[in-house]
Parts: structure tokens; C-alpha cells; sequence
């Protein structure tokens, strides 16, 4: 759905820039989804072989800003630049690494703050990975300013002080914390 909202969007920014004025526009499918609703396709969607991934770039920079954050005197163009990700799982592509988990995700209700400077409450349904790996490929140069140990070391630093997902620690949340198994 939130591709096609984006979509909606861009073409209501189109016809505004064809005919200037007050125009309003239905960007809804004119259905309505309840919360029941959403949960039962979730879980419908996870009995019928559902994948879950994190996209690459996202994994990358909380290496990245996990680097900085901890302290470590890394110059975050250089370190972006000295490494990069592929996803490993059966079901990645170049763009999205592939979750691996051995139970299915259930969803969580978590209460967030939407709306700039005059906040209010809204609701949100997350899939929750309670037990979750992601394995991935790193390259890297030899002969470049980090060495492995190092970019091993950033990898951690991303996973404790940064970490993926909606509620990951960089948000003030409790989940999303990741660290390096090596295999």
C-alpha cells in the first residue's frame, strides 16, 4: 500500500504543477482495512511461505553510523566507500537481505508519535522477530584503511548502538539489536 500512496502522491504533485489551485484528491483504494483485518493477512501471508528481509543499504549504514556513534575515529565517506554487502540467504536479492528465523514473526501494537511539532498518538503493527539472523557477504579491500578486525568490530558497534528496524536502539527502542556470528 505504500507504494501506491507514493505513486498517488507524485501524480497529485504532477496535475498541481499543470493547473495551480485547490484540488482534492482520494489517494484510498475506497476500501477500508481493519486492525483484524491486517493481522489475519499477516498471518495468512506467513502460512503460505511469507520472506522477510531488510534492505542492504539500510544494514550498511547502521554499520556505518554505529562506527561514529561509538566513537571510533572513522571518517564515515572513507568507511562507506571500504565495504560491501551482498545478502547470503536463499531468497536475497541485491537490494534486500533475507531473514532467517525459525519461528514466524508475530505482530506487536506499539504506539508512536506522528505530526511534526503538534505530535499525536497513532498505532502501529510491526512483525516481531523474537530469534532472527541475516546472513550476509562482506568484500572489502586488504590493502584499505580498515582491516577486517575492524570492520568486524564496526559491525558490532552498528548492532549495539544503531540497529535495524522500526524500533531499533537508535530510536529509543528495544528491539533490532544485532551482533556478528562468524561462520
Amino acid at each position: 500500500h505504500v507504494v501506491d500512496l507514493a505513486i498517488g502522491h507524485v501524480k497529485a504533485l504532477k496535475k498541481i504543477q499543470e493547473n495551480a489551485g485547490l484540488k482534492i484528491y482520494n489517494l484510498g483504494t475506497g476500501q477500508g482495512y481493519s486492525v483484524l483485518d491486517i493481522v489475519k493477512n499477516f498471518e495468512e501471508a506467513i502460512k503460505k511461505g511469507a520472506r522477510f528481509g531488510f534492505h542492504i543499504g539500510g544494514i550498511k549504514q547502521s554499520f556505518i553510523t554505529g562506527a561514529y556513534r561509538s566513537g571510533m575515529d572513522v571518517k564515515q565517506t572513507e568507511l562507506r566507500g571500504s565495504f560491501f554487502l551482498r545478502g547470503a540467504g536463499e531468497y536475497s536479492t541485491t537490494d534486500y537481505a533475507e531473514i532467517i528465523t525459525p519461528e514466524a514473526p508475530h505482530m506487536r501494537e506499539d504506539t508512536v508519535m506522528v505530526g511534526g511539532m503538534s505530535k499525536s498518538a497513532d498505532l502501529r503493527y510491526r512483525g516481531q522477530f523474537d530469534v532472527w539472523e541475516i546472513p550476509l557477504i562482506m568484500q572489502y579491500n586488504r590493502n584499505g584503511k580498515y582491516s577486517l578486525e575492524q570492520l568486524l568490530n564496526i559491525v558490532n558497534a552498528g548492532g549495539f548502538a544503531v540497529g535495524i528496524g522500526e524500533w531499533r536502539p537508535e530510536k529509543d527502542g528495544q528491539y533490532g539489536m544485532y551482533y556478528l556470528k562468524q561462520s
